[in-house]
């Protein structure tokens, strides 16, 4: 077990000393029983691969700033559950709003002709996927994906002040292609629209 230990100290004090091969054996030694661990709390395979990501990002962006005084082990583990508490959270307020958009959607449906609404899809999808490449791109990330402007910017590599550009160019187009459909029902029925 001691053996054990030195080993992580020392893979510990080469990360600090920006040790990439030392970040890449901390990643092939942990992946799998972090990933096991991150899947046992999540109960979602995707959910667990992105926070044992986001977990060896933040050690990899604060190798300068890790506490030599704390086993590797611990601080991986203790990293996932923290990260895996604040999706939870963020999920948990993300359902509460779900429940706020399909009250929204009910009362708006109510105001609609449904008669015609798959038509009025039909027509959004089709507009959907003649946007400007990278218009769709970003739009779908943001209104299918629920990405924010931050996290797109930071995926595609683009300024926030350009992903506010596209989202607005794409809901002026589909505002104008789609004209049956108001601007309120557009918002609210994009999260349905699988192109």
């Amino acid at each position: 077990m001691k053996k054990y230990l030195d080993n992580d100290a020392v893979l510990m004090r080469d990360l600090k000393n920006d040790g990439v091969e030392a970040y890449a054996r901390i990643v092939d030694k942990y992946y799998d029983s972090l990933y096991r661990y991150a899947l046992n709390l999540s109960k979602d395979s995707s959910m667990a691969e992105d926070i044992v990501q986001e977990v060896y990002m933040n050690i990899w962006e604060s190798r300068q700033r890790l506490n030599m005084d704390i086993p590797l082990n611990k601080l991986l583990y203790k990293s996932i559950y923290h990260k895996f508490l604040k999706l939870y959270k963020k999920n948990k307020a993300v359902g509460i709003l779900e429940q706020k958009y399909f009250q929204t959607v009910g009362s708006l449906m109510e105001e609609y002709d449904t008669s015609d609404m798959e038509e009025k899809l039909t027509l959004l999808r089709e507009a959907i996927e003649h946007l400007p490449p990278k218009c769709k791109k970003v739009f779908l990330l943001s209104k299918r994906e629920g990405l924010t402007h931050k996290e797109i910017s930071q995926y595609l590599d683009i300024s926030v002040n350009t992903i506010e550009n596209h989202i607005a160019k794409a809901f002026s187009i589909l505002r104008e292609k789609v004209q049956t459909v108001s601007k309120g029902i557009l918002f609210f029925l994009f999260r349905k629209i699988k192109p």
